[in-house]
C-alpha cells in the first residue's frame, strides 16, 4: 500500500494559515476572560501571540492523511518533492498528528531519501511522543496532537536538480498501527527561516 499526498503546497499553506487565524481568533474571544483570571505578564504574552504571522513559507509542504484501519506496517507514506535548485540548503520538519487512540507513547521509523537513481539518505527514528508521565508533547486541542520536529538537526542538500521520494514506514510491532492521522513534510530554504 501507498499513500499519496492529499494537497499541494499552496493549498497546505492556506490550510495552515486557516488554522492559524482559527486559533488566533479563539484565543481573542478568551482574551477578556483570560484576563480576569491571570496576571498581566501572561495577558502581554497572549497578546504578542495575537500578532504573530503566518511565517515563513515553506517551498514544500506536502501533507498525508492515514484512514481507515491505520496505518499498516508494509504501508510507505510518499512524499515527492521536485527540487530545482541542488545549490540550495533547506530545513526539513516532520509533522506527526495523532489521536487519542493512538497507544504508545513513541513512535519508531524507518525513513529515506531516494534520488532518481540512488538512496541518498537512510536511517531509522525514534520519536517520543509523550513524556513517562504520559504528557503529549506538541500541540493541538481535544483528541489531536501534532509534534513537529527537524528532519535531520543539519541542513538537506540535494546533490541533483530533480525528483527526491522521503519515505516514511512505521517500525512499531503493530500490523495496523492506530492512532497516527497524518504525517506532513515541509521543507524551508534555509535563507527563509
Amino acid at each position: 500500500n501507498q499513500f499519496r499526498p492529499r494537497a499541494n503546497q499552496q493549498e497546505y499553506q492556506q490550510e495552515e494559515c486557516r488554522l492559524h487565524r482559527a486559533k488566533m481568533q479563539y484565543l481573542r474571544e478568551m482574551a477578556p476572560f483570560l484576563k480576569q483570571i491571570l496576571a498581566a505578564p501572561l495577558t502581554v504574552a497572549l497578546a504578542a501571540m495575537l500578532t504573530v504571522s503566518c511565517g515563513p513559507q515553506p517551498d514544500v509542504a506536502q501533507v498525508i492523511e492515514i484512514q481507515g484501519d491505520g496505518w499498516h506496517q508494509d504501508s510507505l507514506l510518499i512524499f515527492d518533492v521536485a527540487v530545482e535548485d541542488s545549490s540550495q540548503v533547506y530545513r526539513g520538519m516532520v509533522q506527526v498528528t495523532t489521536d487519542n487512540s493512538y497507544p504508545y507513547q513513541n513512535l519508531y521509523l524507518f525513513r529515506d531519501i531516494l534520488s532518481e537513481s540512488r538512496t541518498e539518505y537512510q536511517d531509522s527514528l525514534h520519536v517520543q511522543l509523550a513524556s513517562p508521565q504520559g504528557v503529549w508533547h506538541g500541540s493541538g486541542v481535544g483528541a489531536l496532537k501534532t509534534l513537529e520536529f527537524p528532519y535531520l538537526q543539519t541542513g538537506l542538500r540535494f546533490p541533483l536538480k530533480g525528483h527526491y521520494l522521503f519515505r516514511f514506514q512505521h517500525g512499531m510491532r503493530d500490523v495496523n498501527l492506530l492512532g497516527v492521522t497524518s504525517v506532513a513534510l515541509t521543507l524551508y530554504p534555509e535563507s527563509g527561516l
